[in-house]
């Protein structure tokens, strides 16, 4: 509990970075009722710092075979509470496995034509809110027909392909998460071997 941990506002860039301690994180902000405007919410979703890097270190790679090497991956370690997690947003490929709690994802493949709209409607949005209050909208508006969603479960891992928009939830209390970002050649390597 005593480990500094970096919540900050969730997307595609994380911003409004904080340092504090982790059990700060967890007895303050991880049982706060996530506000609908996303700029008022953190979340810890990148762990970089060293004194995350035993735990990093010691987490087993999505089975990719050589895509997955340590040298073409980010390994980050993410936490999060009820209803807290990431607006809408696109990066590279990615693996991510839930460790407890779980989560629930939303996903757009590139280009789809709601995806302006979407973006425009999240700026200051959190996800949660978007699904109660946007989504309802374009769904009877019949824009939402190529939406993808699923939900993970503690020892579950998801692979995603490149620039596929994405909002994430986390559904439960207490939700870990450890996410495998692929550099550009590890992202041709797992779609090569299958991974995606």
């Amino acid at each position: 509990g005593d480990v500094n941990c970096t919540p900050s506002q969730a997307g595609s860039q994380r911003k409004g970075i904080e340092t504090m301690r982790l059990r700060e994180y967890i007895d303050g902000w991880m049982q706060r009722e996530v506000r609908r405007d996303s700029s008022q919410n953190k979340y810890v979703f990148g762990e970089f710092g060293d004194a995350w890097a035993p735990l990093r270190d010691a987490y087993v790679l999505p089975p990719c075979g050589p895509a997955c090497d340590r040298t073409r991956v980010a390994v980050t370690i993410g936490l999060g509470g009820l209803h807290s997690g990431a607006p809408w947003h696109s990066h590279g490929a990615a693996f991510v496995e839930v460790l407890h709690g779980s989560k629930h994802f939303a996903f757009l493949p590139p280009g789809d034509g709601a995806i302006g709209d979407i973006d425009a409607m999240i700026k200051d949005l959190s996800q949660v809110h978007w699904h109660w209050e946007e989504r309802p909208r374009l769904e009877r508006e019949g824009r939402l027909a190529a939406l993808q969603e699923c939900s993970l479960q503690p020892g579950e891992v998801l692979f995603f392909p490149p620039f596929w928009h994405h909002g994430v939830v986390n559904l439960m209390p207490y939700t870990a998460f450890v996410s495998t970002f692929l550099d550009e050649e590890a992202t041709r390597a797992a779609s090569a071997e299958g991974g995606g």
